[in-house]
């Protein structure tokens, strides 16, 4: 998956500002100095004086969701519009011949073949989720999601496969999202979200095709099925992981028949800055 990292050096420090005057070995010992400064010493590493790297963690993410789509409605993503019709569709169209499933399914193949500005190698789309639906848990039931095992506890822990159940439903499911989408594998591969107890699953749209798998044990977690499978939502994506995805913009000609994401705007992108 695409990220960025920038590094910023304090003004008066950055060392290819001052290469222009100086002689070939100074210009190689202060290039020399600056990349001791990344390691942590030399004279950029002083505590007023200290180079930082930005680097994006996490991808902003919008979705739209399909519900008896009409010919001529529309989904605008960065301006960009891809519009419903009957038959055969065109370039940034999707065909509405099918079920909200196979519809969805088409959307998605026509944001990811788009040639648009704004929209190619900036957005990717995918449809494929599952829930997970947590009333009444109790210590000990997991649920496990691409092979990654959660196990529910009571109380606070840090581990990265245990989550909380002494709250409601609402609360125990927010748990589980929390530990998915901070999961060092998995919050690369989906993300989760979760309302009144039930956890939506929704799978990024990067790197080769993958089944995503889908277990429980205890009677208080029910799962929508053994894989995150296609439905009629869709995920969208920036390419570029970081804050300045959600700019991004979503909008559509109907809000019932294409629900998006509310606010208009893709959520979610995340920026670390690490300063040494």
């Amino acid at each position: 998956m695409k990220s960025t990292v920038t590094i910023y050096v304090p003004e008066g420090e950055d060392p290819f500002g001052t290469f222009v005057t100086r002689k070939p070995r100074e210009k190689v010992n202060r290039f020399a100095e600056y990349l001791r400064a990344i390691a942590g010493s030399g004279i950029l590493g002083r505590a007023q004086s200290r180079p930082s790297i930005v680097a994006g963690t996490a991808h902003a993410v919008g979705t739209v969701t399909l519900a008896a789509v009409l010919a001529a409605d529309t989904v605008t993503i960065n301006g960009v519009a891809f519009t419903a019709v009957a038959g055969v569709a065109g370039a940034n169209q999707f065909s509405i011949d099918g079920t909200d499933i196979v519809d969805a399914s088409g959307l998605v193949t026509s944001i990811n073949a788009s040639v648009t500005a704004l929209v190619s190698g900036f957005v990717r789309a995918d449809n494929r989720s599952a829930t997970v639906t947590l009333a009444g848990v109790t210590a000990g039931q997991t649920v496990t999601i691409g092979g990654v095992t959660f196990t529910a506890i009571t109380g606070t822990s840090t581990s990265l496969v245990q989550f909380d159940v002494s709250g409601d439903d609402t609360a125990d499911a927010a748990a589980l999202v929390a530990k998915a989408n901070a999961h060092p594998y998995l919050r690369e591969q989906l993300v989760a979200l979760s309302a009144l107890g039930v956890v939506t699953l929704r799978q990024l749209p990067f790197g080769p095709p993958r089944t995503l798998g889908l277990s429980k044990s205890g009677a208080g977690i029910t799962v929508s099925g053994a894989t995150l499978a296609a439905s009629a939502g869709v995920l969208l994506a920036a390419v570029a992981k970081g804050q300045e995805g959600n700019q991004a913009t979503l909008a559509s000609s109907n809000g019932t028949r294409l629900a998006v994401s509310v606010g208009g705007r893709f959520s979610g992108g995340v920026t670390t800055t690490m300063t040494f």
